[in-house]
């Protein structure tokens, strides 16, 4: 026996595997980048539409204060959903917010309904808001599978290496208030 050939065979078998290995782990790491880029990207596209959102809601404000004979409190809580800082999640509560105060507005008042700029604006809402929550869909999903790509074993080692965490999820449950049907119309 030749120890030397065996030692030499068992060498380029660990270099062969090693190099494999290193191929396999750049791949995953790549598609970590992939999968991350690609749910920021759509959580960029839920804040440009709750921004376009957010613009309509403001015109709306003083067609709401037009129609009322209090002041609208919740304008102070729309303002700052846009405030400094603010996440696209907070973005979106303050919005969610506004609209279920919309809501209690046009049904204490049914007579804003008949305003042609009511409308105009409502309808602009809307628009955006389905565009939200497609927007919202889209992260969701990206970022659904990037998490579970960088949980799964072996790779959730390297993921933690290379310091990639978990993205935020939107929370599901203030999508209800834009299934109203008749504060669109």
């Amino acid at each position: 026996m030749d120890w030397g050939l065996i030692l030499g065979i068992g060498l380029i078998i660990a270099i062969t595997i090693t190099i494999l290995f290193s191929y396999k782990v750049m791949k995953k790491k790549n598609e970590f980048v992939y999968y991350s880029e690609d749910a920021e990207k759509w959580k960029a596209n839920v804040d440009i539409h709750l921004e376009k959102q957010y613009d309509a809601i403001t015109s709306l404000l003083g067609v709401l204060n037009a129609h009322g004979d209090r002041e609208l409190k919740f304008s102070k809580e729309v303002t700052l959903a846009r405030g400094k800082n603010q996440t696209v999640f907070a973005k979106s509560a303050g919005i969610d917010m506004a609209m279920q105060k919309i809501n209690q507005v046009y049904y204490a008042t049914p007579r804003i309904s008949s305003d042609p700029m009511y409308r105009s604006l409502m309808g602009d809402i809307k628009k955006e808001a389905e565009n939200v929550a497609v927007a919202k869909k889209r992260y969701m999903s990206a970022a659904s599978s990037y998490n579970k790509r960088i949980s799964m074993a072996p790779y959730s080692y390297f993921a933690q290496r290379w310091g990639h965490e978990k993205k935020e999820l939107f929370s599901t449950q203030t999508e209800k208030i834009y299934d109203t049907k008749e504060i669109f119309k």
